[in-house]
């Protein structure tokens, strides 16, 4: 393997600040959309890939079962389940979630570990993941 050309060949599609999700044999760069078939890959540019991408993305897959971890904009959601309250009482109700009209975060689907307060357990595959691990 020449190591040259593999890595330039994954700075053709990534970057340190974008994550990476895996879902059905295919790695999908969030930031820039590019898809690149798995087994276009050999298993060092996957370990490379998970060396530089030290984070996992709590509003993207799980890295073990693939399954969508992202519960939609906060406001929206807060929306759906409080159909009667005013656009004003909503936005007040995100604010405290953090959202902003200037900076809209995300609910994700990923549960606290209560006992720990540092543990987030996948609702689908209930695997653990470190808050360390996660990227808010």
């Amino acid at each position: 393997m020449n190591e040259d050309s593999d890595i330039n060949k994954l700075n053709n599609y990534s970057t340190t600040d974008n994550i990476i999700n895996k879902t059905n044999n295919n790695i999908t760069d969030n930031n820039s959309d590019k898809i690149i078939k798995e087994d276009s890959l050999n298993e060092l540019d996957i370990i490379y890939i998970n060396k530089k991408y030290k984070k996992i993305s709590a509003y993207g897959y799980c890295p073990r079962c693939n399954n969508n971890w992202d519960n939609g904009d906060i406001f929206k959601f807060l929306k759906k389940i409080n159909p009667n309250l005013s656009d004003e009482e909503l936005i007040k109700k995100s604010n405290y979630y953090g959202w902003t009209i200037e900076n809209k975060k995300r609910f994700s689907k990923l549960k606290l570990v209560e006992c720990s307060m540092t543990t987030y357990m996948c609702m689908y595959c209930l695997s653990f993941f470190s808050i360390n691990e996660l990227e808010f």
